[in-house]
């Protein structure tokens, strides 16, 4: 394969005024499957040249189109859906990444995260992909997608699409919006006979509604305004029949109001010359730093006239509008007329928006916070490889539980912080696990696993939760003491983060708990309840090693931010109220407690609040739905506990028969009602 250079001045980049060190230099392999016209591509090229000018060696491969010739392209055919093509494809592109030592793999398309992500496994080469839009999630396709080590959405939206559709874990998603050079977009102020209104996209079965409700309201719309000039472009497969609709639509005014340009490469040119916008994604975004007025409208909904009010949400959506209202021809004339005749107050919005949209969306800002998500991600990656990790975590970890694996998040990034040599980690899915949390995973079921890797560390470290008890199960209790004795017997260091400490009802088992416990460098504990039970015990009196109360480890996480929770709320219960209240059940509830939860839940709901259930674990997804089937309201899965943190200051109270949600409520100061006989949430709250 032979890398051609199309452009000198693309390729031989002078990069004097750029500063970096050595290390940041990455070689970086962009996939696609074609660089035809359209939204997704125009961006990948932007992405090119800005990490291009930044001193990254880029190499883009796809199967070629209009926009291949101005960069350092490979034609490689990773588009077509016959399996000895990509077959071929692989060995194709194997072959390019040996020669060529990329550092990361980075693909924007289905087909090529297949082939690459089989490549990146057989090389041992970091792989992440970017999710552009929604894809059709039958099981053959959803068994196929590849979404890589970590991932990037280019919406809030689309973060949440990927939780739901593809089980990926939320902290391995970053959204990273589409950027587009603000430089290159400037508005042209020479007076003009017509006001023009534009419509650019791909003209397909997917992306074309707009365009064809355009044609059907240009005589309408040409009856008001005398001047008016509507300008469809793109090119597609309804291309013909658009232009067919446009032509009935002159006919029937007698001049040309509506005029099919077909695909059109200088955006700017055109953008620069017309009054209002209409349509969506990227197009949408290149007419916001021309600042004009912009009217979202699309296929996948219908958001009106931007302006500062709804920027929040048509960013969280990649300006398309998805989960509006369906695009109609009524809203859509409504809303070009009002945009004509307050055309003072629409120009000021563009102008406001513009100033937002600038800071977030340039594309230095998007090469920026790619380059970033590019070397976390080669970290990651290397540490998830440690073959021989120094400090071992242990806690009841990989079970799927929204507080247990916010215990290991912040168990990770504190012990990196305190130790050097590597983390890895205990769990009851291995393989899951070490994709999710980026470390070295071993199975907690398997005694010779663990005797072999704690005689190979310096250190084992039990983070987080109330593991030493036996109110829930002895056998439990049990587990964790031989795992003590094991590695204080192999004299290796033991500490505890943040641990709780229950009533043992066996004096053996809590004498044995004790003596261990005296023997550990570092005692946390992150209650007053196991302080003073560690502090009035004898083998602490004169112990040499003193209790530290501290706070629990998911408490370290950060806020997800309020974009995210307006979003959570929106997809939810289909409204920006805030009056709503949140229920977080517990599947192996007493009948009791489940009466008391129900009373609670009615209690709210007479004050006309909604209901929004939340799991936080797979287990609860009986009772969570039989309840939302009972009481109304929505149900969110697949979240963080940094989602609750962004997500609780919004809500008027939490009923949680769980820990950690209430926790999280507390920390944002949020009303909490705490329900179940669990000891943990009769102790502590």
């Amino acid at each position: 394969i032979k890398i051609k250079f199309a452009s000198q001045n693309i390729c031989d980049m002078n990069t004097e005024n750029y500063k970096f060190k050595k290390n940041e230099h990455l070689k970086i392999l962009l996939l696609t499957d074609r660089l035809s016209i359209g939204g997704a591509e125009t961006h990948i090229i932007s992405l090119y040249r800005e990490l291009t000018l930044r001193g990254h060696y880029v190499v883009l491969v796809s199967s070629g189109g209009l926009l291949a010739k101005d960069v350092r392209h490979v034609a490689i055919d990773l588009a077509s859906h016959s399996p000895r093509r990509l077959i071929k494809g692989y060995f194709e592109l194997r072959a390019l990444a040996v020669r060529e030592g990329f550092d990361i793999i980075h693909a924007h398309a289905r087909l090529p995260a297949l082939v690459a992500s089989l490549v990146a496994r057989s090389l041992k080469i970091p792989f992440v992909s970017t999710v552009h839009a929604k894809f059709k999630t039958d099981v053959f396709r959803r068994k196929l997608s590849c979404w890589g080590f970590r991932s990037i959405a280019v919406s809030e939206d689309l973060r949440y699409y990927l939780t739901q559709n593809y089980s990926v874990p939320v902290e391995n998603i970053t959204v990273i919006e589409n950027g587009v050079d603000f430089k290159q977009y400037k508005k042209s102020d020479y007076p003009k006979e017509k006001i023009t209104l534009l419509f650019l996209s791909r003209l397909d079965f997917d992306c074309s509604l707009a365009a064809e409700q355009l044609c059907a309201i240009a005589p309408q719309l040409a009856s008001r305004y005398k001047n008016i000039e509507i300008i469809i472009g793109g090119g597609g497969e309804r291309f013909n029949e658009i232009k067919s609709k446009a032509q009935l639509a002159n006919q029937c005014v007698g001049r040309e109001v509506v005029n099919c340009v077909g695909e059109v490469t200088d955006v700017s040119s055109f953008l620069s010359c017309t009054d209002v916008f209409v349509g969506v994604s990227r197009c949408a975004i290149e007419a916001i730093a021309t600042s004009i007025p912009v009217i979202i409208a699309g296929d996948e909904g219908f958001l009106g006239r931007l302006c500062e009010d709804n920027f929040d949400f048509a960013l969280a959506t990649n300006f398309c509008a998805r989960g509006k209202e369906p695009l109609t021809q009524e809203l859509l004339f409504s809303s070009i007329c009002n945009t004509f005749e307050d055309f003072l107050n629409a120009k000021k919005d563009a102008e406001q928006i513009y100033v937002k949209a600038k800071a977030l969306l340039d594309i230095s800002n998007t090469a920026l916070r790619c380059e970033e998500f590019y070397l976390r991600a080669i970290k990651e990656y290397k540490r998830s490889k440690e073959k021989n990790a120094k400090t071992l975590l242990v806690g009841y970890y990989g079970f799927s539980n929204l507080g247990d694996d916010a215990l290991l998040l912040s168990a990770i990034k504190r012990a990196e912080r305190e130790f050097d040599g590597g983390v890895a980690a205990f769990t009851s899915k291995p393989k899951k696990c070490r994709r999710h949390f980026a470390i070295p995973c071993y199975s907690r079921f398997m005694p010779f696993e663990m005797i072999k890797r704690i005689a190979r560390c310096d250190r084992v470290i039990f983070g987080g939760g109330t593991l030493f008890q036996d109110r829930t199960s002895r056998r439990s209790l049990i587990y964790y003491l031989c795992v003590l004795k094991l590695a204080q017997t192999l004299k290796k260091d033991t500490l505890l983060y943040a641990n709780g400490v229950g009533e043992i009802k066996s004096p053996r088992l809590r004498s044995l708990l004790f003596e261990l416990l005296s023997r550990c460098s570092h005692i946390g504990v992150r209650d007053e309840i196991s302080y003073k039970l560690l502090c009035n015990s004898v083998n602490f009196v004169n112990s040499a090693t003193p209790v530290v109360f501290e706070n629990d480890l998911a408490l370290s996480c950060v806020c997800a931010g309020a974009t995210r929770a307006r979003f959570l709320i929106y997809s939810a219960l289909k409204s920006k109220s805030s009056s709503f209240f949140v229920v977080c059940p517990h599947a192996h509830a007493s009948h009791f407690d489940r009466f008391e939860l129900e009373l609670a839940i009615r209690r709210e709901k007479n004050k006309r609040l909604s209901p929004l259930f939340i799991l936080c674990s797979p287990e609860d997804f009986d009772l969570a739905y039989s309840l939302k089937l009972k009481y109304g309201g929505a149900l969110l899965s697949s979240l963080s506990f940094s989602d609750l943190l962004s997500l609780f200051p919004f809500s008027r109270c939490v009923i949680s028969m769980r820990y950690h949600p209430l926790l999280a409520a507390r920390s944002c100061s949020v009303p909490l009602i705490p329900i179940g006989s669990d000891s943990k949430i009769k102790e502590f709250f």
